[in-house]
């Protein structure tokens, strides 16, 4: 039997506050050993299935102000992104952050995403930054 050690590592509480939530009252934990998210009952703890398979050691989720579920991965050491999937649905709908190691905006693994006055904020494990990133275009704003 193999193990799976959860990891919730951004401030994502249940989705059913969010209008494009997967399903009323769920909470998504990104597993980074079987690179998947997966939904639990907020009530019971009862895990509801996988909600997004395929993942690169995901390590950080949270909603986007356009409604969209946005997941960090990487390992330390990278490299890392920031991709973007549809919140209902799961379905990837493409990088919204991925630069080339040697750029300022490069990511490997990252700890924690949130939005602030409508850009996204990239808690970096590897250098012990926080990068910022344009909410619209995930252009690379500095730290």
């Amino acid at each position: 039997m193999v193990k799976y050690y959860p990891i919730l590592l951004s401030t994502l509480a249940a989705m059913g506050g969010h209008p494009r939530a997967a399903a009323k009252a769920d909470v998504l934990v990104a597993m980074q050993g079987a690179g998947t998210v997966e939904r639990y009952e907020t009530g019971t703890g009862r895990h509801v299935g996988t909600f997004i398979r395929g993942l690169e050691r995901p390590n950080a989720l949270v909603f986007g102000p356009d409604g969209a579920l946005y997941i960090a991965t990487g390992a330390v050491g990278g490299p890392g992104a920031v991709t973007r999937f549809d919140a209902l649905t799961g379905r990837r709908l493409g990088d919204f952050v991925s630069y080339p190691p040697g750029h300022p905006g490069y990511l490997a693994r990252a700890s924690h995403l949130l939005w602030h006055e409508g850009d996204l904020l990239v808690v970096s494990c590897d250098d012990s930054k926080v990068k910022r990133f344009d909410g619209t275009s995930g252009a690379y704003l500095g730290t």
